[in-house]
């Protein structure tokens, strides 16, 4: 593989959602309660994907009609709440807003620290400062 310099480089970015926070471990074992209470006994990590998919594909649907952003957090519990109601979970909205606020555990896949680490600087890479950018409103930060 060839190696690129990196010298030019002045900021990485990375997507927080699936990219450095994987959504299955943070959201499925509060899922799972809430949906086994329902009666539903399909798979929380698929209804997480799916939910994923849901709300990556409404998060596209502004800017592909050149409409002003959506708050990502007003997406996530739309589409949480179409995505039960397609799958006749019964839910209301006090649901939704525990299930998004306090019925998740954020996770970091397990190579992130160590590969923002590398990214802070050794003997064989150059040092880049790390910082968090938050694009949300509310008060959580999944």
């Amino acid at each position: 593989m060839q190696k690129l310099p990196l010298e030019p480089i002045v900021a990485i970015t990375f997507d927080m959602y699936g990219t450095l926070l994987d959504l299955v471990a943070s959201f499925a074992p509060g899922f799972e309660v809430f949906m086994k209470s329902k009666g539903y006994l399909g798979r929380a990590d698929e209804v997480v994907r799916a939910w994923e998919i849901a709300y990556l594909h409404e998060t596209n649907v502004d800017s592909l009609l050149g409409r002003p952003r959506t708050p990502f957090e007003v997406i996530r519990r739309f589409t949480l709440g179409a995505l039960f109601s397609k799958l006749k979970i019964s839910h209301t909205k006090e649901d939704i807003e525990e299930l998004v606020t306090t019925m998740a555990t954020p996770t970091l896949f397990p190579d992130v620290i160590e590969s923002l680490t590398r990214l802070q600087g050794n003997s064989t890479w150059p040092s880049y400062q790390t910082a968090i950018l938050n694009r949300l409103t509310g008060r959580s930060m999944l």
